[in-house]
């Protein structure tokens, strides 16, 4: 996983009631979608842009790693 819970709990904020991802650093909603449809998260890693799904970013947030 490109993400760890650890720069996640960092660097995003998860609005459990409206299901929301903001990023910390501005407040800003995150809401990008991808070709499915489906919201994306994108964040910068050593230099490169890499895309979650906001949906496994709020499970990581709140339980950890995502299981195989």
């Amino acid at each position: 996983m490109d993400f760890s819970r650890e720069r996640i709990v960092e660097n995003f904020t998860y609005d459990e009631n409206k299901g929301n991802i903001y990023r910390r650093s501005s407040g800003k909603l995150m809401q990008s979608k991808d070709r499915d449809g489906y919201i994306t998260i994108s964040h910068c890693i050593n230099g490169n842009n890499k895309r979650m799904r906001a949906s496994r970013m709020a499970w990581v947030m709140h339980h950890g790693d995502i299981p195989d």
